[in-house]
């Protein structure tokens, strides 16, 4: 239930309130007007409904409380202008009257508020009901009347997301089995609210030269090695590779969403690594004298034991003096804080180390610190930082000239601790502003409850965020919904099992008598034999996607564009091979072998244009024409070879009650397909659940008419009673509430469902009898 003030809360149910609607609209853009103004639209609503249903992948009759919520309002605008009475309803509100106040501005998509004001012994307060945009303002002529309709704000959500491709390390086709893990539905979540804007942990400052949000876990930025890294930089050029790396998992502990973490380890020498290029924009690392200035922030938690010399968070930036991408380098920073405390920068250049300062010795304790280093090789300056607290260190600035660098950068960073949110910024003024050590993330997040993928095998075409989210949230009967305030809140059905929702959170009292209380307990609601299918993703081998059928003639600076199209996603760097020869072929001569270098003489050129699609560009920059051939046997020689996903056929999972098929006959329910079910073992967990459910009848509660009460919300548990003091003997969940203000009064209308003591969904153990198996205690 939404918390308010107390003074708030005693209005609210007060049974002689004083109450009613309040309502904006920004019709210029310019910022809500005051009340009075053209954007107050108060005093002209009548009748006023919002609604908020709940709708979900499963058939209405047996939707349980999951799936997405979203809120609606519609409101009679009754009243024109009140001092000019030829400017009535209609006219006022229609678009085609000049004379109107509103001609010529737009309709649509204008930033909306609803609110409904309590009057308190402090005087009016206000409680939202709906953020969001308006939708349309139809008039009707015959009626004397326009209305109005508003939307939340959804379209925050409406961002189409390209969602990379990836697989799990390690993965075992029986879920008895061990996994590696670090790919789970939370990393999708946290990848697409960010595309949104929406970001779970600190935004990158102005100037990033790299950032690597993490997105809960550092498996996905790593993949394979030779993978291309994905948003791990703010270059689409970067790769990464994986050296001795350990599984990753999550940490559930971080001041944001999650962290990357690792398994338990006796030794430091085990480490994640990930590598790549930096942007080549912006203000240059390294001048031309070889002088650097920039700053690096990392997220770390640093256990106390054991303290001993082995690094803990390291990273190297090497400036690429020759142009050519590679660790090899004439200049470079690193920064590293070890296990026993001590942290350090050290300057190189030509290849030896220049200085090396030491910042101060900090005491590990297993906690979260935001650890950073902010250096000035001009002034002499580095700025060791820890949280809040700086420590400045003075030392003597390089002067000896180095050659010219470019602004493009090499980066290496090891994890040996757990990690997140690097970042990297060159350029910076050391009396910027660090990093935050709070943050308030952009959506209410649950961790999802589906803790392994086996990949993710993306769509053809981008999906719109708000699409992605309900199917990542409906695999485990969840809840997408927009609050009050038009934050975006991501719940899992694990809320179900908190204390809150274990405890009624009010007693509310019906219009209605309770002998009289609506409700539907219909035969179709109820499903004993379940069926779930799930999603088998397998890696493919790299192999040839595309090879030249004919021998072709390219000639002198001519070129050949070829699109190639996989039958999945691609996992890796795609790579070209073979050969071009002479004019005659088979015959003497010169024959070039095929290269991506810049300067090759047959150059290819490969360009990835979606998760399917590669275009392959190659170039002959030989004075001659020549042939596309092998030098052997005259045959067409050019290759393209690639990794990538597939996806195979598996049978749906299927449990039964076999008491509950004698007693109403079978009812069957097949899941619908959610490709975020991939493995049989949690297949198995949500049809365990659903069994559980849904094979015993079952009561939805409809038309419970109670006082208005902006602060419920889904998932609430509440008490009803009639006006005699009679009380339902089970308590309920709310489902749906729509809000009805009509003649001074207002009223909410509930759909509400029988509470559940447990929500299951099952794990590793479902296999044992139904409902022993309780998916966690409530959200992380």
């Amino acid at each position: 239930m939404r918390a308010v003030t107390s003074s708030l809360a005693a209005a609210i149910e007060s049974p002689d309130r004083t109450v009613h609607p309040t309502g904006s609209i920004d019709w210029d853009g310019d910022g809500h007007g005051g009340p009075g103004s053209i954007d107050d639209i108060t005093p002209k609503l009548s009748r006023l409904t919002v609604t908020r249903a709940l709708t979900g992948q499963l058939p209405q009759d047996v939707l349980i409380v999951e799936g997405d919520q979203a809120a609606t309002a519609s409101g009679d605008l009754v009243v024109g202008k009140t001092d000019d009475e030829q400017l009535h309803a209609v006219a006022y509100w229609s678009r085609l009257n000049p004379n109107s106040p509103l001609y010529g501005k737009p309709r649509a998509s204008r930033d909306a508020r609803l609110d409904v004001e309590f009057l308190t012994a402090a005087g009016f307060e206000s409680v939202p009901l709906l953020r969001g945009v308006s939708r349309s303002l139809p008039v009707s002529v015959a009626d004397r009347s326009a209305s109005l309709e508003l939307l939340d704000t959804r379209d925050q959500l409406r961002e189409l997301v390209n969602l990379p491709a990836f697989v799990a390390d390690d993965r075992t086709d029986t879920f008895e089995g061990p996994a590696s893990p670090g790919l789970e539905a939370a990393w999708v979540v946290s990848f697409a609210l960010w595309r949104c804007g929406l970001t779970l942990s600190p935004t990158p400052r102005v100037g990033c030269r790299l950032w690597v949000p993490m997105h809960g876990s550092a498996m996905p930025m790593i993949s394979r090695t030779g993978a291309t890294m994905l948003n791990a930089s703010t270059s689409p050029t970067g790769s990464v590779s994986a050296t001795g790396r350990r599984k990753c998992t999550f940490d559930t502990d971080a001041p944001f969403f999650m962290a990357s973490a690792f398994e338990p380890t006796d030794t430091a020498a085990a480490f994640t690594q990930v590598a790549g290029n930096l942007t080549d924009t912006g203000a240059a690392v390294w001048d031309s004298l070889g002088r650097s200035s920039g700053r690096i922030e990392v997220w770390a938690k640093v256990p106390a034991l054991p303290s001993n010399a082995d690094r803990a968070v390291y990273l190297d930036l090497f400036a690429e003096g020759s142009g050519v991408p590679g660790l090899t380098s004439d200049n470079n920073v690193e920064f590293r804080i070890r296990r026993d405390g001590t942290s350090q920068l050290k300057l190189s250049g030509g290849g030896a180390t220049l200085r090396t300062i030491v910042g101060p010795t900090y005491t590990h304790d297993g906690q979260w610190h935001l650890f950073g280093v902010h250096w000035d090789d001009v002034a002499g300056v580095a700025t060791f930082r820890r949280d809040g607290v700086s420590n400045t260190v003075a030392y003597t600035p390089i002067s000896s000239t180095a050659p010219p660098v470019s602004n493009a950068v090499r980066f290496d960073w090891r994890i040996f601790v757990p990690s997140a949110e690097l970042q990297v910024t060159s350029g910076l003024a050391a009396a910027d502003a660090w990093q935050p050590t709070t943050w308030t993330a952009g959506a209410d997040v649950d961790r999802p409850q589906n803790r392994r993928l086996v990949g993710i095998f993306p769509p053809d075409e981008p999906q719109e965020a708000w699409d992605l989210l309900q199917d990542v949230y409906a695999a485990e009967r969840g809840l997408v919904w927009i609050d009050v305030d038009g934050r975006p809140k991501l719940w899992t059905a694990a809320r179900l099992n908190t204390a809150d929702a274990l405890t009624s959170v009010r007693t509310l009292t019906t219009e209605r008598q309770l002998l009289a209380l609506a409700y539907r307990d219909d035969r179709d609601m109820i499903r004993n034999i379940i069926r779930c299918p799930y999603t088998q993703i397998n890696l493919v081998a790299s192999a040839p996607v595309w090879s030249l059928n004919s021998v072709v003639l390219l000639g002198a600076g001519q070129s050949l564009t070829q699109t190639i199209v996989l039958d999945g996603p691609i996992v890796s760097v795609p790579k070209v091979s073979g050969w071009g020869g002479p004019t005659v072929a088979p015959g003497p001569g010169a024959w070039y072998s095929i290269s991506t270098s810049p300067d090759a003489s047959l150059r290819a050129t490969l360009t990835v244009n979606n998760s399917t699609s590669i275009t392959l560009l190659l170039e002959n920059r030989t004075p001659g024409g020549l042939y596309l051939t092998d030098p052997t046997t005259g045959d067409p020689a050019v290759t393209v070879s690639a990794r990538y996903l597939a996806t195979s056929r598996t049978e749906p999972v299927e449990v039964r009650d076999q008491a509950s098929i004698d007693e109403f006959n079978a009812a069957p329910l097949t899941v619908p397909d959610n490709p975020w079910i991939q493995t049989q073992g949690f297949a198995l967990g949500v049809a365990w659940g659903l069994l559980g459910l849904l094979r015993r009848e079952q009561v939805v509660f409809e038309e419970l008419e109670i006082p208005g009460d902006p602060r419920l919300e889904p998932l609430d548990r509440i008490t009803i009673q009639d006006k005699n003091g009679l009380v339902l003997s089970t308590p309920l969940t709310v489902q749906q509430r729509t809000d009805v203000f009509e003649g001074g009064g207002y009223t909410s209308q509930l759909v509400a469902r029988p509470s559940w003591d447990q929500w299951v969904l099952g794990g590793v153990g479902v296999g044992t009898p139904l409902g022993t198996t309780i998916l966690c205690g409530g959200p992380e």
